[in-house]
């Protein structure tokens, strides 16, 4: 008589299939395999229909645990199980859909697969329902969008997915319901008291490296400190430089000092002087000179500057002298020229020396003489020879 019959041995590829299993069993008990057929048996190397076949004979030996394609169909049933009971209690559209949690494009799509097989009639007003939770959606929007919120705040508030926030409203702005961008919102922070102390420091016309040595910070502290400062308009961009001696000009103007006797008493160039009474005058915190007194102070510097031509001094050499700029130098020359006050000034005769210079030049260069016999007939320098027919080329009196 014949013993019962032993079970068949596995074969390698159905014993992967096991392990595989067994093995998510006991790392997560009571849970369904996160894997579907096709992927195991792309994992193992067979088609979708033998892993089917492979797992169905191993169920009738083996407590197996449910795969992820089941446990979704499980979970699926159940959805439509409840759609089908809230549909014969005559729950609306809007009500099934808020109780099970479901976006109006997820319940249309269940809706309509139920009503495919058969299994529920047509919801009473369905097309309606639809109209009118859009038309609540839309006011929602609206209100939500007018008081600057963001997609990311609407979805927040209403639940709706982003693509149907921004085709709502795409449709209401074309209504001009709504502005198409959302207004950035400005938030006033009060100021730390870091930030009032650098405002402080920077009013009295500080640099950053000052104002990080004098609060013991960091460089890039102040820099964000100032950053938000200048967002607030607390202070202006750019600082006033030279604070301290625009304070001295500024008490010796109201004294009734000029340029000129500033820059002797506090030892500084002329220069500095009238840029610092130029910011302070159009800051409005001086006033400006007499007509007369300015006059006066002219006559005075043109006749420096004319004692000092008549000495033989270069320009340089009077800037230097008076410690002004090379710029008033020249006005006050221009002055005196308009003045004939410098017909025979040792600027004027250096110039004829020149032109009579070149004029020899320009003889014996077009005699067919070098730069060295030319300099050796007038005891000058090739140089000097070389700079005066670069000078006689550029009037183009010679090629």
């Amino acid at each position: 008589m014949a013993g019962p019959e032993s079970p068949k041995p596995l074969s390698e590829r159905a014993e992967k299939v096991l392990e595989i299993l067994q093995t998510h069993q006991r790392e997560h008990p009571g849970e369904p395999v996160p894997l579907t057929l096709e992927q195991i048996g792309t994992e193992v190397g067979f088609t979708r229909e033998r892993a089917r076949q492979i797992y169905k004979l191993l169920s009738q030996e083996h407590d197996l645990p449910p795969l992820a394609s089941k446990a979704r169909q499980a979970a699926n049933q159940e959805k439509y199980e409840k759609i089908k009971y809230l549909s014969e209690q005559n729950a609306s559209f809007i009500e099934i859909g808020n109780r099970l949690e479901l976006s109006a494009k997820q319940l249309s799509a269940d809706l309509q697969r139920l009503s495919r097989k058969g299994q529920i009639s047509q919801i009473p007003n369905y097309q309606e329902d639809l109209a009118e939770r859009r038309e609540v959606l839309e006011h929602e929007i609206a209100h939500l969008r007018r008081r600057g919120k963001s997609f990311k705040e609407i979805k927040q508030f209403t639940g709706a997915t982003k693509n149907s926030i921004s085709n709502i409203v795409t449709t209401l702005y074309e209504r001009g319901e709504v502005p198409r961008f959302r207004a950035k919102r400005r938030t006033k922070k009060e100021l730390t008291v870091f930030d009032r102390k650098v405002k402080k420091l920077r009013r009295s016309g500080l640099t950053y490296e000052q104002i990080a040595e004098q609060l013991d910070s960091g460089i890039f502290s102040v820099m964000s400190s100032m950053k938000r400062l200048l967002d607030r308009g607390a202070v202006e961009r750019g600082r006033r430089k030279n604070f301290e001696l625009d304070q001295k000009i500024k008490r010796l103007r109201i004294q009734g000092l000029g340029n000129v006797q500033i820059a002797k008493r506090l030892h500084v160039p002329l220069t500095h002087v009238e840029h610092s009474a130029s910011r302070l005058l159009k800051m409005g915190e001086i006033e400006s000179l007499s007509t007369n007194k300015t006059t006066d102070e002219r006559k005075v510097f043109d006749r420096k500057v004319l004692q000092l031509r008549k000495n033989g001094l270069l320009m340089k050499e009077i800037v230097q002298q008076l410690g002004c700029s090379k710029g008033r130098v020249e006005k006050s020359m221009q002055r005196l020229y308009k003045a004939d006050k410098l017909e025979e000034t040792a600027h004027r005769m250096r110039s004829a020396e020149i032109r009579q210079f070149d004029a020899d030049v320009l003889k014996l260069r077009l005699s067919g003489l070098t730069y060295r016999k030319i300099g050796q007939r007038l005891s000058s320098t090739p140089k000097r020879v070389e700079r005066s027919v670069a000078r006689l080329r550029k009037t183009g009196r010679i090629e």
